[in-house]
C-alpha cells in the first residue's frame, strides 16, 4: 500500500457520539434507569463490566442480545458524571437502547441537562434525534465499502467482524450504497450472536481516523 493511499485512508471521517449528565447531583438512580431501560425491549439487555480507570467509579459495556454489534460504553467518573459512549458501527438497537436510557434519565429528573458531544450542545432525545444517529451510523459503513478496498476488521461486542469491500462491492453491483450498509449490519450482527465457536482471529488494520458529529 503506498504512502498516498494511506493518506486517504487517513482522512475519512466517521462519526461517534457522547452523551453525558451529571447523575449524582440530580440524584439518578442508574439501576433503575438501565432496567426501565431494558424493559422496553422483547430481549435481554446484558451488561459486560470492565475495570475502571483512576477517573472511572465503574464501566461498562451494555447489549441487547442478539441486535447489538458494538454495543454503548457506559461509564460512571469519580465526578459524578455518568456518560454513554455510541461507537462508529453502532447497531440500530444500540442506539435504540442509548436513547431509551437517556429519556428514562430525564424521567427522573425532567430538569437535568443532557450533553451530547460537548459542553455546549444539549442533547436532543426526539424520535428524528434517534433515526438520524443511526443514519450516520450508515453513512459511517457506507464510507468504508465505498472509499476502501483493503479487508478491515471491526471490533463487536463478541467477535471480530470482518469485511471485503471489494467482495460485497462484486456480490451487489447494482445496489445503492445504503443496501450494502444494511446488509453489512445485518451480517455484523449474525457474527456478534449466531457464532459461539466462531474463530479467534487477530485485529486486521482498520483504516479510519473518527470525530464526534457536531
Amino acid at each position: 500500500m503506498t504512502a498516498d493511499n494511506n493518506r486517504k485512508f487517513d482522512q475519512l471521517e466517521l462519526n461517534s457520539d457522547v452523551f453525558a449528565f451529571q447523575a449524582v447531583e440530580s440524584h439518578i438512580d442508574l439501576k433503575r434507569m438501565i432496567g426501565d431501560a431494558a424493559s422496553t425491549f422483547h430481549v435481554p439487555v446484558l451488561h459486560h463490566n470492565i475495570e475502571p480507570d483512576d477517573e472511572e467509579k465503574g464501566r461498562t459495556i451494555l447489549m441487547v442480545k442478539g441486535k447489538s454489534t458494538q454495543g454503548l460504553d457506559c461509564i460512571l467518573l469519580k465526578s459524578g458524571v455518568f456518560t454513554i459512549s455510541i461507537p462508529e458501527f453502532a447497531s440500530k438497537t444500540d442506539v435504540m437502547l442509548c436513547y431509551a436510557l437517556l429519556r428514562e434519565a430525564k424521567k427522573q429528573c425532567e430538569l437535568m441537562l443532557i450533553y451530547q458531544n460537548d459542553d455546549n450542545t444539549i442533547a436532543d432525545l426526539s424520535d428524528d434525534a434517534e433515526r438520524e444517529t443511526f443514519s450516520y451510523r450508515l453513512d459511517n459503513m457506507t464510507k468504508v465499502i465505498e472509499q476502501q478496498d483493503d479487508h478491515i476488521g471491526i471490533e463487536g461486542v463478541n467477535h471480530l467482524f470482518h469485511i471485503f469491500p471489494t467482495y460485497v462491492k462484486q456480490q451487489q453491483p447494482n445496489a445503492k450504497p445504503e443496501a450494502w450498509a444494511y446488509k453489512a449490519y445485518e451480517d455484523f450482527a449474525s457474527v456478534e450472536w449466531d457464532y459461539e465457536d466462531y474463530p479467534s482471529v487477530d485485529p486486521a488494520k482498520i483504516i479510519y481516523s473518527t470525530f464526534a458529529s457536531e
